[in-house]
């Protein structure tokens, strides 16, 4: 479960005024559950480290359902909210291939959303299901040290305010290289460059680096 605290500044032109605009709060919680259908049986750390070294063939096939629950700062009558109002339901699928110290992942995912009854000033936000998938290719140096290539897309997600379509669609195309470095047996970090770029007229292209800090027990 994610539960985060978020502080955002947006600026940009309304109407052609200049605007400025800060948010402080809870986002919405999101809380996931996941199931191994197919391998990957539960063990320790160390175990697991065992079961690897014997092991150096594998198929892991599992589902998940992450939601979005309305938790978060809402006002009904501001265009910027950090929570949705609203609550949503992300099926995912995925699959994992592990030879030796190659992995490769896939998933597929779709998001289904509740209605949000309490729009910006009083109207009803309505949304089209999303979905996705994403792959990756990891190779395993020694345990802790790998890199990996990825891919993704993304589509749909189109929003009805009022019964009035708007021309938000989404479809966005994704590519990532990461790299995991071990600090010690129970420490890690996790450096990505992420890039994003939309294939409609409206969306958003994006490059992202990520420093992640990882922990293991």
């Amino acid at each position: 479960m994610t539960q985060a605290y978020q502080t955002g500044v947006w600026s940009g032109l309304i109407n052609g005024k200049q605007t400025r605009v800060t948010r402080s709060g809870w986002a919405d919680v999101l809380p996931r559950f996941a199931l191994n259908v197919i391998g990957a049986p539960v063990l320790s750390p160390s175990e697991f480290q065992r079961y690897r070294a014997q092991d150096t063939a594998e198929t892991i096939l599992g589902l998940a359902l992450a939601l979005q629950l309305p938790t978060g700062q809402y006002f009904s009558d501001k265009r910027i909210n950090l929570g949705g109002n609203r609550i949503a339901f992300r099926p995912q699928i995925g699959a994992m291939r592990n030879v030796g110290k190659w992995t490769m992942e896939i998933t597929g995912m779709s998001g289904f959303f509740t209605d949000n009854d309490a729009f910006f000033n009083g109207k009803h936000l309505k949304q089209r299901p999303t979905y996705g998938t994403d792959a990756h290719l990891i190779y395993t140096f020694q345990p802790g040290l790998w890199c990996s290539g990825s891919a993704a897309y993304s589509g749909g997600g189109k929003t009805f305010v009022d019964g009035a379509g708007s021309d938000n669609r989404e479809e966005n195309i994704a590519w990532a290289l990461s790299v995991g470095v071990p600090i010690t047996r129970a420490l890690g970090l996790r450096l990505s460059y992420i890039e994003t770029r939309t294939q409609v007229g409206t969306g958003l292209d994006s490059n992202t680096f990520l420093c992640a800090f990882l922990v293991a027990w």
